[in-house]
């Protein structure tokens, strides 16, 4: 880890990043939230969506995503949010709630943190190209 990088990032090479993602034990939290696994979700329906990954591949600091963040444990229910990433580590990704997709009353605060990895990240905003496309 580069000097003064942000500590509660690190995850130890032992761990197996994916496994957490996927049970909800997102490392970096101190209040998790439960993050729908899309990719999952996606896998099942037979659908792989390969621009999607791309586009994934190529975020950077700054760019907004969407995540669904469920209701409660066990829920196939919740609130869909952009999300502005402030880190990134691989498939490993850091954010702040910027604002709900839908109006209303939410469970979230804006400017929450939240830790994530690819496989949740639903999509992006609309007519947003991640920055140096390959």
């Amino acid at each position: 880890m580069a000097e003064g990088a942000d500590k509660a990032f690190a995850v130890p090479a032992t761990v197996n990043i994916k496994l957490l993602f996927e049970r909800g034990e997102v490392p970096g939290m101190r209040n998790p939230v439960e993050i729908e696994n899309i990719e999952d979700m996606r896998c099942q329906a037979g659908i792989h969506d390969v621009e999607l990954r791309q586009d994934i591949r190529r975020l950077e600091i700054g760019d907004l995503v969407l995540l669904t963040l469920l209701k409660g444990a066990g829920s196939h229910t919740g609130e869909a949010w952009m999300v502005r990433i402030t880190a990134i580590r691989g498939n490993a990704f850091q954010g702040k709630l910027a604002r709900p997709v839908a109006p209303g009353p939410s469970r979230h605060r804006a400017g929450t943190r939240v830790s994530f990895g690819n496989v949740h990240i639903h999509s992006m905003p609309k007519g947003r190209v991640p920055a140096n496309p390959s």
